[in-house]
């Protein structure tokens, strides 16, 4: 079997690769999981939040805006089963909210994609916008 270090970062990369910031992006985020019960990797790419320091703003965050190529995911897959779109919370428990979802195999491997409209609450900024400095730094680094 293969290492999934290996084809999960290739994965993350050519999926990262379909997403087209709009403005300047925040880091990329990404959360695996391995569900055993159903042999199935569960790979959530998302753009970090952005923290304002500083000014009339200061401690309020904001998320980077993005578009993705859903043609282009696909052809990442070896096979896809379901591209799906939830459009709201499904649920109080529901972590990731709106978002893009893609079920299929990657080199044999069974994938379920998702990328979420807007960073999981749980994570904190990847970014800060210094108001006063007019700068941003990277919080969170490859």
């Amino acid at each position: 079997m293969l290492d999934p270090s290996d084809w999960l970062r290739e994965l993350a990369e050519a999926a990262a690769g379909c997403l087209r910031p709009a403005d300047v992006a925040a880091p990329l985020g990404c959360h695996v999981y391995h569900n055993r019960a159903r042999d199935e990797w569960e790979l959530t790419l998302f753009f970090a939040a952005t923290q304002i320091v500083g000014g009339p703003f200061d401690g309020r965050t904001t998320v980077s805006k993005f578009t993705a190529d859903i043609a282009a995911l696909q052809d990442v897959f070896d096979e896809v089963r379901v591209v799906g779109w939830q459009n709201a919370r499904l649920g109080s428990d529901d972590a990731l909210g709106p978002q893009l979802s893609i079920e299929g195999t990657y080199r044999g491997c069974e994938v379920w994609l998702r990328i979420p409209a807007n960073p999981p609450e749980r994570f904190a900024p990847g970014r800060l916008a210094h108001a006063y400095e007019l700068r941003l730094e990277d919080v969170w680094s490859r």
